[in-house]
């Protein structure tokens, strides 16, 4: 049975509920737990919290509150009537009864939870989120009309946004609302859309939970306010015909084959399209269309999955987002930043485990091999996860900028860095050989160099750069990289550099020139370095 998801305004309580949740923070809660705690949680294990949060609430003391709702939301320990009105003290259990946030449990005279209400470790203005409960709280299979809480698929993409205020908002696929919600104190308007109405009803309720009570609805099939707007529909049918300055998306990307269905996997909202779409067919065809949602200058990031079928470890990413161009009618730079990959029956592995489905051995090896016959019909050697970035160029009359790289073993990278970069690499693709040798160099803050020696030799064996921030690339250097960048203290040209350079090891200027103008347009696209080109 779908139980109901808690109102946006339940009877005026949101205002109490807000009072009493101001101490149920992320800092307070690490803090009241043991590291081997915290750590549990991790890994999904409920056993070390419950039993530390048990003791702390049965010792009572002014952590025994935070205790009762950590027990209670977090982790699905029923609490009797008495503890939950000292928990809400100002809703009490009749209105967290009457909000859907919590269901008896029949014979006991206690209560449990119906959803999970946890604190969040997100911009200010987002304290917590309600969502459905964990599978690790209710120990059961996950229903298809799940509504997943903060993940780390929907972490990663707040982590990519770029900074800055920013007028007109689509927030793709928002789920419970996090992405909405994370740029609600920058944006004017955001447009929030899902295909779960269920969805929609808990982003509206997190909206006034986070953002101070209820909002008028903006058209008559949608939810929200003015500031955010929800709408119900599939990807891109709500927002047909509207442009929009930032573009976010964590859409449904899981690949999953129809035989799979056919054999019993049940569609899952929160990471199926439910299309039966082939492949990844879903993803190439949001990016097909997305072009023609953006402003001129409008930006857009994605998250998701894609499948490699040869050795391109991009895939068809780029010729889809060349296509994108033409369908739109616009000129589109992209970025696409492979972060991991996994073979076919890995990745058929990771999704028949996700949410703990139902499935006896026999149904469970029919899914399996359906995914595998799927995969290796169509030649997918592995799929891929990753970053998209996205631009509409104000210029449309400029040739557009593709570009793709792979960093699976560099610390995950943050939105801030990424569209710095971003910028860069489009300022690198407009300037010609002669602006960057003219440009003045200067190595970043956070770069360090190290030369590594073998025992007893004078000579280094190898010499690397290693950024302390940025996208914390470590790449190893050789002569000529090492002398440009040992030399960019911002003082000096990359032809200088190269002069010099040519003259120390004896060898033809043209070339070292060339050489150098390469390794400046690499290190500045890496953000090892800083290119100061004339106007």
């Amino acid at each position: 049975m779908c139980p109901a998801p808690p109102p946006p305004d339940p009877s005026g309580e949101i205002a109490a509920l807000q009072a009493d949740l101001e101490d149920y923070r992320v800092d307070r809660l690490e803090a009241l737990l043991s590291p081997v705690a915290r750590a549990a949680l991790d890994r999904d294990q409920l056993v070390p919290a419950l039993a530390e949060l048990r003791r702390v609430a049965d010792a009572g003391g002014a952590d025994r509150r935070l205790a009762l709702l950590t027990l209670l939301f977090a982790l699905g320990e029923p609490l009797t009537t008495a503890e939950l009105d000292e928990a809400l003290p100002t809703v009490g259990h009749s209105g967290a009864l009457e909000a859907n946030l919590v269901v008896p449990v029949e014979g006991t005279g206690r209560v449990r939870a119906a959803v999970d209400l946890s604190p969040v470790d997100l911009p200010e203005q987002v304290r917590w989120l309600a969502s459905d409960l964990h599978q690790r709280v209710n120990g059961r299979a996950l229903p298809p009309w799940h509504v997943l809480g903060v993940g780390g698929a929907s972490l990663a993409l707040a982590s990519l946004l770029p900074e800055g205020e920013v007028s007109r908002v689509l927030d793709l696929g928002t789920g419970c609302g996090v992405q909405a919600l994370t740029l609600a104190g920058r944006a004017r308007h955001i447009v929030a859309t899902d295909i779960s109405e269920r969805a929609l009803a808990f982003a509206a309720f997190n909206d006034a939970l986070n953002r101070g009570g209820p909002r008028e609805d903006s058209v008559a099939t949608s939810v929200g306010s003015p500031t955010i707007e929800l709408r119900r529909g599939s990807l891109l049918e709500p927002v047909a015909g509207e442009t929009f300055d930032l573009v976010v998306s964590n859409p449904p990307f899981v690949i999953t084959p129809r035989a799979a269905y056919a054999a019993g996997l049940p569609v899952m909202t929160y990471r199926d399209a439910g299309t039966q779409a082939t492949g990844d067919a879903v993803m190439r065809g949001l990016l097909t269309d997305l072009g023609a949602h953006l402003t001129p200058g409008g930006r857009a990031v994605i998250i998701g999955n894609w499948e490699v079928c040869d050795e391109d470890p991009y895939g068809a990413l780029t010729r889809v987002l060349e296509e994108a161009e033409r369908h739109g009618g616009v000129t589109l730079d992209s970025w696409v930043v492979r972060r991991d990959a996994q073979d076919p029956a890995e990745y058929a592995e990771m999704w028949l485990a996700d949410g703990g489905a139902d499935l006896d051995a026999e149904m469970s090896h029919q899914i399996y091999r359906a995914y595998l016959k799927d995969f290796a019909a169509r030649g997918v050697r592995e799929v891929a996860f990753g970053y998209i970035l996205l631009t509409r160029s104000a210029h449309e009359s400029r040739p557009s900028l593709h570009c793709a790289d792979t960093y699976t073993h560099a610390r995950a990278p943050l939105g801030p860095t990424l569209w710095r970069l971003f910028d860069v690499r489009r300022m690198l693709s407009e300037r010609s050989d002669a602006d960057v040798a003219g440009a003045c160099i200067r190595a970043e803050h956070d770069v360090t160099m190290e030369h590594h020696f073998r025992i007893g030799e004078s000579a280094p064996e190898a010499i690397t750069l290693t950024q302390g921030g940025g996208l914390g690339l470590t790449i190893r250097a050789g002569t000529e990289l090492a002398g440009l960048i040992s030399a960019a203290d911002g003082s000096l040209t990359v032809e200088q550099i190269a002069g010099a350079l040519a003259a120390l090891l004896d060898t033809d200027g043209e070339e070292m020139r060339a050489a150098c103008i390469a390794h400046a347009r690499r290190l500045a696209s890496d953000g090892f370095v800083t290119l100061e080109c004339a106007r």
